[in-house]
């Protein structure tokens, strides 16, 4: 990418937006979650209504940013395929977790908060690759 020095600008805005994204994504995470046996009182129909949104804007940014890295003259395509395809594995495993632990499996919080740990390391990882690539 370095004969094209007008691609750095839209991926340095999107990793500013992103990095925003993640980080009040993260917060309202954490604001909302009791951890409490009280989450088990929530609804099917409620876990799906938090999961459809969820699954639609976390997948559209992985592909986003996994897509920039196709440009990517440092990264090779065989990390960041299985980079991309791991942060798909880890946000399925965030938002599922969510909906079996309403239907009653309490200790399924493990799985979410591993999850989610997985999650955000693996997309600062996705995005220090894209930030060597520009």
């Amino acid at each position: 990418m370095k004969k094209y020095p007008l691609y750095a600008l839209p991926i340095k805005y999107m990793m500013l937006f992103s990095l925003a994204l993640l980080f009040s994504g993260l917060w309202l995470f954490l604001l909302s979650q009791d951890f409490s046996i009280k989450y088990i009182e929530k609804s099917l129909h409620h876990s799906i209504e938090v999961a459809t949104p969820h699954l639609f804007a976390m997948g559209i940014l992985i592909f986003i940013v996994a897509h920039f890295l196709l440009f990517s003259t440092v990264v090779k395509n065989k990390y960041a395929l299985i980079a991309s395809q791991s942060l798909y594995l880890f946000m399925f495993l965030n938002i599922f977790s969510s909906l079996f632990m309403s239907l009653g499996y309490a200790q399924l919080i493990w799985i979410k908060l591993i999850a989610l740990s997985g999650f955000l390391f693996l997309f600062l990882l996705v995005l220090g690759m894209l930030y060597l690539s520009i």
